[in-house]
């Protein structure tokens, strides 16, 4: 048998191995990871938080009826007061500001990385 000078640690694929695995690659998928991400998030923040304002809302009128059942107004609303519309439009104040201020800062970042 003729040796060919080459030992076991010196094939060509093992070190073309070693160079791919030490080379990193800067923008594995192109750069688009981080978008992705970002519109992940924003879908997600859109959903959770549809989510939450529906399950609380829910939860409050059922509240709220079953409580004015009990006082004595058969058909389960009871009349506003003042003070509950002044906290109604604050509470309504604060989530609009939310339903308008997360969405924009996710599409600034996403337009921020881009």
């Amino acid at each position: 048998m003729r040796d060919s000078g080459s030992s076991i640690g010196s094939r060509p694929g093992r070190s073309l191995g070693r160079e791919i695995l030490s080379t990193p690659d800067p923008a594995p998928l192109g750069g688009c990871t981080i978008n992705t991400l970002i519109l992940l998030l924003f879908g997600l923040t859109l959903v959770v938080f549809l989510g939450i304002a529906v399950l609380r809302m829910l939860s409050y009128q059922r509240r709220e009826r079953e409580d004015a059942r009990s006082d004595g107004f058969p058909s389960g609303e009871r009349p506003r007061t003042d003070e509950q519309k002044a906290k109604d439009k604050r509470a309504a104040s604060i989530w609009g500001g939310l339903a308008v201020l997360v969405p924009c800062l996710l599409v600034l970042a996403y337009y921020v990385s881009r």
